[in-house]
């Protein structure tokens, strides 16, 4: 934190790393993940950067390999020297990643999908939006509501 808070050099960029499954299984979803992050950089270095530093992004492909993720979060705090760290995905890699976080005092911040990985007692993981074990049947059952009644499902299951 400290090169985030002027330790680390007079106006250099803050460098927030992070890990997305851009090939394998899980590649379709991050990436849109991936254009959500880098879009909020964009926006962020429009309107002058955080805490008036440039913000560059690092994401590594995991390959959707949990232990992939893990190690090259490792990578990316160890040899790469990031300031902050950006949540991975699925909910199995970024619960391997939230340790890795606390172990090297990085903050860990996640799209906060998934909920027993923020109940491990993590110091430095959060989530940016609701956690979905909080807020996934509202989101269901609003837009339930507003679809025709003839076209509602007769039948629903939910995987928790």
């Amino acid at each position: 934190m400290d090169s985030i808070l002027g330790g680390g050099g007079d106006g250099d960029a803050i460098v927030i790393g992070g890990t997305l499954p851009l090939s394998g299984a899980y590649a379709d979803t991050a990436t849109y993940i991936e254009d959500g992050y880098r879009q909020w950089a964009s926006d962020v270095n429009d309107d002058g950067g955080l805490l008036g530093r440039e913000v560059d992004l690092v994401i590594e492909d995991d390959q959707s390999e949990a232990s992939e993720g893990v190690s090259q979060l490792n990578r990316l705090i160890t040899r790469e020297g990031v300031d902050l760290l950006l949540g991975g995905y699925p909910g199995s890699t970024a619960a391997g990643q939230m340790q890795v976080a606390d172990q090297n005092d990085m903050v860990y911040v996640s799209m906060g999908g998934h909920m027993a990985s923020f109940e491990q007692g993590f110091e430095y993981a959060f989530g940016a939006p609701p956690l979905m074990g909080q807020w996934w049947y509202d989101g269901f059952f609003n837009w339930l509501e507003g679809q025709p009644e003839s076209e509602w499902p007769e039948t629903a299951a939910a995987i928790t």
